[in-house]
């Protein structure tokens, strides 16, 4: 995924990681109808904390030159 901010993403992370919804999630239709949503962490962990961790995602993954199972032909965090 792109977005156009660091401030963009971490809030995305943030909404979903409260409130995920089927019309928010960026993993493939198949592996939702196989896994479900991850459930919401409202109440393990406060906006403050998710901002906190989504802002470090942001800036850490996926480190430089990762490829993985889709040869760097998937989604990108910036």
């Amino acid at each position: 995924m792109r977005y156009s901010t660091k401030e963009d993403a971490v809030a995305f992370i943030t909404s979903y990681a409260l409130h995920p919804k089927k019309s928010k999630a960026v993993c493939m239709p198949q592996k939702i109808k196989r896994f479900g949503l991850m459930p919401s962490q409202k109440g393990n962990v406060s906006k403050e904390e998710l901002q906190t961790i989504a802002s470090w995602m942001y800036d850490n993954f996926p480190p430089k030159g990762f490829q993985g199972m889709g040869k760097g032909k998937g989604c990108q965090a910036r």
